[in-house]
């Protein structure tokens, strides 16, 4: 069996493992903006605090928001640019702006359209059958290709979801329950962590003096500073 016999196949796997890279970018996106909101109602969260805590709380929640969100464009990104180099084998195609399943529905269509045209023109030619025939040859580099990609772009999102779940549920504890978020919270003076009851929420927070506040990138600098500042005044 040649490349032009597994068109249907094809299409089926690489629609399979592009629904599911959406499901684990989803993921991803609802763990960073569970971690945002957590910043955002530290205040309200942890009560009567010191400022500067505060302050320290926000810095590296803010930290690890801003590594973490942009560590999942970056990917994505990639992910387009890798697609559009396929459009960019397929003839006369125009290029996608984002990663939707719109468009790569669009992309499959092409990949289809291309493909039954080749296994067509090798059906029905009756000379020189001998000779090598290019567009076999271009369709099955372009079918490593897409294998390779969708593969490849797989584990870069499942590696970051991995990491970014893991810091959720350091900030959030184990599960995201709003609920949790109005319940008593209790302030321990010998360990100074600031926990909500049934949940893991904070923990180890404050005790972390291990944190790097010598960022040099971005958003982040700018807050760890600000945290840093906060001692002085």
């Amino acid at each position: 069996m040649d490349c032009t016999d597994s068109i249907d196949s094809n299409i089926t796997i690489w629609e399979s493992l592009f629904d599911e890279y959406n499901i684990i970018v989803n993921k991803c996106t609802n763990y960073i903006k569970n971690i945002s909101e957590i910043k955002n109602n530290l205040t309200n969260l942890l009560g009567n605090q010191k400022k500067d805590d505060i302050n320290f709380y926000k810095s590296i929640i803010d930290n690890s928001y801003f590594h973490l969100n942009n560590s999942l464009k970056i990917r994505q990104s990639k992910f387009l640019i890798d697609l559009n180099n396929i459009l960019s084998q397929i003839n006369d195609c125009t290029q996608i702006d984002s990663i939707t399943k719109g468009n790569f529905t669009t992309i499959m269509k092409n990949y289809q359209k291309m493909a039954e045209k080749i296994k067509y023109d090798r059906d029905n030619n009756t000379l020189l059958t001998w000779v090598k025939n290019d567009k076999i040859e271009s369709l099955n580099e372009l079918n490593n290709n897409m294998n390779e990609i969708m593969n490849y772009h797989l584990k870069l999102i499942n590696h970051i979801n991995s990491f970014i779940e893991m810091e959720q549920q350091f900030y959030c504890g184990d599960t995201m329950n709003k609920d949790n978020m109005n319940k008593e919270m209790m302030y321990s003076d010998n360990t100074t962590i600031m926990e909500l009851k049934g949940s893991s929420y904070m923990k180890n927070i404050i005790n972390s003096s291990k944190i790097n506040v010598n960022q040099k990138e971005g958003r982040s600098t700018f807050h760890l500073e600000r945290y840093n500042k906060s001692f002085k005044n």
